[in-house]
């Protein structure tokens, strides 16, 4: 009602809106068809991130009526973007008339890739019809420094501090997260960068920045401090972590 009386639409509204159109009783038949016609060949990338509605107006527009081509990982959906559902998603796979998975990884090592089918190959997430499926390596090398292409963190539960439910603090976890992180940052950062960037310190242009630098005052918040009104980061925040870490 609100808005109504303040004449404002969001894109929810719209959605909703483009919904109803395509089943109105009167004009809906008509409208599904031109959109048909229009788009004969209509391509969703990332359609794990769709909602209900949305999966409704591509279903009423274009199932059966064009070629609907749905391309999405079901085990990335869980962000809920803007609302969105993974059943939108499993109710799209039920209704497709062809399925197929990509058989080929072009990012990660074959290394990598057996590693992880070890620990999560053929588990189902949540769902029968969400399986991890094995992959291929597109690059039969290793693209990654040296070292166990899988490693793992065990945050034994008893020296954690315990929520009602019994369960690890999330805090705890988190910081146990971005230190981790912080050392897979530095530690190949400094061992393959650390002699070029002492040798860029070492230059004479290096040296008069810095040296300009030293002389500017200090504002309230220091050299280093929030500007614009942003927050500065918690102690937990990966970049602190990593600028500690490194000696920063």
């Amino acid at each position: 009602m609100r808005k109504h009386r303040l004449h404002l639409v969001d894109y929810d509204d719209l959605l909703r809106r483009l919904a109803d159109a395509l089943r109105d009783p009167v004009t809906g038949l008509g409208a599904r068809e031109r959109l048909a016609a229009r788009y004969p060949v209509v391509l969703v990338d990332e359609f794990q991130d769709t909602d209900p509605v949305q999966w409704q107006i591509l279903r009423d527009a274009f199932h059966e009526r064009a070629t609907l081509v749905l391309i999405g990982d079901p085990k990335q959906a869980i962000y809920g973007f803007r609302g969105a559902d993974v059943h939108a998603y499993l109710a799209a796979r039920e209704a497709a008339g062809t399925r197929s998975t990509l058989p080929t990884n072009h990012r990660s090592d074959a290394a990598l890739l057996a590693g992880l089918d070890a620990l999560v190959g053929g588990l189902a997430l949540g769902d029968e019809r969400i399986r991890v499926t094995p992959v291929a390596a597109a690059h039969p090398g290793r693209l990654v420094t040296p070292g166990a292409p899988v490693r793992l963190r065990v945050l034994p539960r008893d020296g954690l501090p315990l929520s009602n439910e019994g369960l690890a603090r999330v805090d705890r976890a988190r910081a146990a997260v971005a230190d981790d992180l912080a050392v897979e940052v530095v530690e190949p950062a400094a061992a393959a960068g650390g002699a070029r960037a002492r040798r860029r310190r070492a230059t004479p242009a290096a040296r008069r920045r810095r040296g300009a630098g030293a002389h500017q005052p200090a504002g309230p918040e220091g050299a280093h401090g929030a500007r614009g009104g942003r927050r500065p980061r918690g102690a937990d925040h990966p970049q602190q972590r990593v600028r500690h870490a490194g000696g920063r």
